[in-house]
């Protein structure tokens, strides 16, 4: 709650218009970890992100990269699931290349998991077959909008505490999150 709190709803309008004098605001609130890069980062992110958006959509960028397909896979043992692939190495850096820090491939790799764009759910858990059918789809029925509107809320929720703990920044990818399935 404390980094929602200090960086606005990580409302990216609002943090993209942050001055040196909240960034030094940011690094005294005991609140937050207090590291100026990941601070300053969080507001470059977030100019980038309002970038994209409004050039493409942030959703549409991403989900370029798979041609709106999510990438379903079989993993029978937590073993068989990696932290990172060609793909989230190719998305991060086009990320960097943009100015976005603090997202490498594997932080990447867990935002393509946590929305959808990939499944890696092991074959006998039992959102693997429902994932599995989640496809980009401006046909897709309202209920399973509604149920995936659900599921990445809650995904966000987990995020957003891996986030306030580890101290990453991805404000922009939280804000995202809504929009991209």
């Amino acid at each position: 709650e404390n980094f929602r709190n200090a960086f606005d709803a990580f409302d990216p309008v609002k943090m993209a218009r942050y001055t040196p004098k909240k960034v030094e605001r940011l690094l005294k609130d005991e609140g937050i970890i207090r590291h100026r890069g990941k601070i300053e980062s969080a507001v470059t992110s977030a100019k980038v992100y309002l970038s994209i958006q409004e050039q493409q959509g942030f959703s549409d960028y991403l989900w370029n990269f798979t041609d709106g397909r999510v990438i379903n896979k079989k993993p029978r043992r937590m073993t068989d699931i990696p932290t990172e692939t060609d793909l989230s190495k190719k998305i991060a850096k086009d990320l960097k290349s943009r100015g976005f820090n603090f997202c490498g491939p594997t932080i990447v790799y867990a935002f393509m998991q946590a929305v959808g764009m990939v499944n890696d759910h092991l074959v006998d858990c039992f959102r693997h077959e429902a994932v599995k059918k989640l496809v980009k789809d401006k046909e897709a029925s309202e209920d399973d909008q509604k149920r995936a509107e659900a599921d990445i809320q809650k995904v966000t929720d987990w995020l957003q505490e891996y986030v306030d703990l580890t101290g990453f920044c991805v404000s922009s990818f939280l804000r995202s999150i809504g929009q991209c399935l």
